[in-house]
């Protein structure tokens, strides 16, 4: 009866401790970090290879938002949470409480993989019947079989976390769910005794879930993702200590799976405020990087004199600036212009900063105002003689970035003001001279661009 009792209350304290790697212990030990490492690894492949699976329903895109919190908003540092985690993990599957283990820290373990019951368990370990342990040792044992019975059944939970970005919360809950536990004594290594795999698949799930007020139809209320890949968790006990670390496996297919997704109802809008009406909301689908394909065309001399150009822009989201956002970059273009039998042909490239200023409801539609500066080299031909340019050239620029769909935008860039400072030198050095160009709006060198911006 008493043991009867004795186990009973085991089971209740289980049921009340759940195996969550959480631990309030807040600094991760060396092996904790080191263990870290390799599971951050993993994780970091399970993202980037992830095949998406599932459709989203409603004309909202999920995909937008889980891209923008990316992998540092998923995957916690190894040095710090991560690494408690793995303490966590590897106490609870080697410390087994009060259980002496005489020097032979993987015994427990041992025993428990090659047993089928807690009265095979008990039987192995102590060589003794149920019966026959006196209180310690029965609740020791009893609860370290139950604990990891448990975790074997239901997987364990490395970490959660929840992540606040604009005007979203994702709750993030990363899993080992456990397919194989295997040991063995090695005998080709003369430091480790004993070899613990546990083969399963880590399961990271991400659920979001948005304010819709002020927002669109064309927003996202809520999405679940879910991300999964095949690994293994591996303890080598040696005479040194033990050795934790994960290590993939053979056939790893990663999977981002969209298990559900609500978009933004009108009943979900509301405008208590009247000014949400007019003004430019916040809108999460403001990229984190773009590239950019240009073809631009200028006049000057009473259009007798024209400009064409091809160009390329690569632009980083740096910071917010209240509703609007800073994009810093690159560009790089190619103009010919000609006048009568006069042809300049140069490249030009150098950076750029651009502030996407939010003009629509949504805030999807933007007004860019910029600055640009380029290093300038080419050639000027007149009727046969061919003088060799030189110089840079500065220019302020306006425009409209219009998305056309969840990845690509149509933009247009309005040049207001441009200068140029050009050094023309002849083919044999002889002679040269300096040329600076002002112009308002559209001119030779300052051309009207239209192009797309794809983003990622």
């Amino acid at each position: 009866m008493k043991t009867n009792v004795s186990l009973l209350l085991s089971i209740l304290v289980m049921l009340v401790v759940a195996p969550n790697m959480n631990a309030q212990k807040k600094k991760p030990s060396k092996k904790g970090i080191y263990t870290a490492w390799y599971l951050h690894k993993e994780m970091s492949k399970m993202i980037d290879s992830a095949k998406l699976r599932g459709k989203a329903t409603g004309p909202c895109d999920p995909l937008i938002y889980i891209k923008s919190l990316g992998k540092k908003g998923i995957i916690p540092s190894p040095k710090k949470e991560l690494g408690v985690a793995m303490d966590s993990l590897g106490a609870l599957l080697t410390n087994p409480r009060s259980m002496e283990t005489y020097g032979f820290d993987y015994w427990p373990l041992s025993e428990f993989n090659k047993s089928k019951t807690y009265g095979e368990f008990v039987n192995n370990f102590y060589n003794k019947d149920i019966g026959q342990l006196n209180k310690t040792k029965f609740k020791a044992s009893n609860e370290y079989y139950r604990e990891l019975k448990k975790i074997k059944k239901e997987g364990v939970t490395i970490y959660k976390r929840t992540v606040t970005k604009k005007n979203c919360t994702y709750s993030i809950e990363t899993k080992f769910n456990f397919t194989k536990w295997d040991g063995a004594r090695d005998t080709d290594n003369q430091w480790i005794i004993y070899r613990a795999i546990f083969s399963g698949k880590l399961e990271t799930n991400i659920k979001i879930n948005c304010k819709c007020k002020g927002k669109s139809t064309n927003d996202l209320k809520k999405a679940h993702f879910r991300y999964e890949m095949p690994t293994s968790f591996v303890i080598d006990f040696s005479k040194k200590g033990n050795k934790q670390l994960w290590r993939p496996v053979k056939k790893r297919a990663s999977n981002l799976d969209l298990v559900n997704t609500e978009c933004c109802t009108a009943n979900d809008i509301s405008y208590e405020d009247p000014s949400l009406e007019i003004a430019p909301t916040e809108n999460i689908s403001l990229p984190n990087q773009t590239l950019g394909a240009f073809g631009g065309v200028g006049f000057g001399q009473d259009f007798e004199e024209s400009s064409i150009c091809l160009g390329a822009e690569y632009l980083y989201n740096a910071t917010k600036l209240g509703n609007s956002a800073l994009f810093v970059g690159a560009n790089v273009e190619l103009e010919t212009s000609s006048f009568m039998e006069n042809t300049n042909t140069w490249v030009g490239f150098g950076p750029t900063a651009q502030l996407f200023i939010p003009i629509s409801p949504r805030g999807d539609v933007h007004v860019t105002n910029g600055l640009s500066a380029n290093v300038i080299f080419g050639s000027n031909d007149n009727n046969g003689i061919r003088d060799d340019i030189s110089g840079f050239g500065i220019t302020l620029n306006t425009g409209l970035n219009v998305p056309l769909g969840n990845n690509i935008s149509v933009a247009l860039i309005l040049p207001v003001l441009n200068y140029q400072n050009l050094t023309f030198e002849s083919e044999e050095g002889e002679s040269s001279f300096e040329q600076q160009n002002t112009s308002l709006f559209i001119g030779k060198g300052s051309t009207t661009k239209l192009g797309v911006r794809f983003k990622f």
